[in-house]
């Protein structure tokens, strides 16, 4: 993570973004803007609540870390969110990992500087219903997904949701127990993916042949992110 010091962008993010529709006069709170970069974590399951976090550029996964060991895919960020509400409301520690998928910028409130003003805050708590709300609906809709729709469909919108530059690099491994798959239904798809010429194989990673294709394949689970 890195802290930008630089305040006409930390004002004009905050300009630019509904940080005065969730905080009642948010200029006296102590914003910080950050970068997460590619890979890192914004949040990690089982640590404390250090932040409150808007979610404000970038791409994210949101998934869980089962008992069994398994990972477990939840949804993606692509837009202004708030993180941590959960956490808050309910006096726990963070209960999902959050990865950046590309370069992450997000406004934090570290809670040591302002708890007691958040929990004062109508405007804030309203706003943190309201988000919950759309994460429970959101959840919802992803486990029908993962329950009813083919393999090909959900790792189309996967794909499509993760790749950077047309290039596809993942563990296979971790992304079959996202997906809830056999290690081996996730490569005879992919390679099913590559006979119909969606994607190229090369060393290492899979170069996105067909983006429009596979966007129109993963259409229906891209509705709820």
């Amino acid at each position: 993570m890195e802290l930008i010091t630089d305040q006409t962008l930390l004002h004009q993010t905050i300009k630019e973004n509904p940080i005065e529709e969730v905080l009642t006069n948010y200029w006296e709170y102590p914003l910080e803007l950050t970068l997460y970069k590619k890979g890192e974590h914004i949040f990690k399951y089982g640590d404390p609540l250090t932040c409150i976090c808007f979610f404000i550029s970038g791409r994210a996964k949101v998934y869980s870390l089962l008992s069994n060991g398994k990972h477990y895919l939840h949804t993606f960020y692509k837009c202004f969110e708030i993180i941590g509400d959960v956490e808050f409301v309910n006096h726990s520690h963070i209960k999902t990992n959050v990865q950046a998928l590309s370069d992450v910028y997000c406004l934090l409130l570290p809670l040591c500087k302002c708890h007691d003003m958040l929990y004062d805050d109508r405007k804030f708590l309203r706003a943190a219903c309201s988000h919950l709300s759309h994460k429970l609906d959101i959840t919802g809709q992803f486990n029908s997904h993962n329950l009813l729709y083919p393999l090909e469909e959900r790792l189309a919108s996967y794909i499509m949701n993760t790749s950077d530059n047309l290039i596809f690099s993942e563990n296979l491994t971790a992304l079959s127990e996202l997906l809830g798959t056999s290690y081996r239904h996730l490569l005879r798809t992919l390679r099913n993916f590559c006979d119909n010429g969606f994607l190229l194989k090369e060393k290492g990673y899979y170069k996105i042949i067909a983006p429009n294709q596979l966007r129109a394949l993963g259409a229906a689970i891209n509705t709820t992110y």
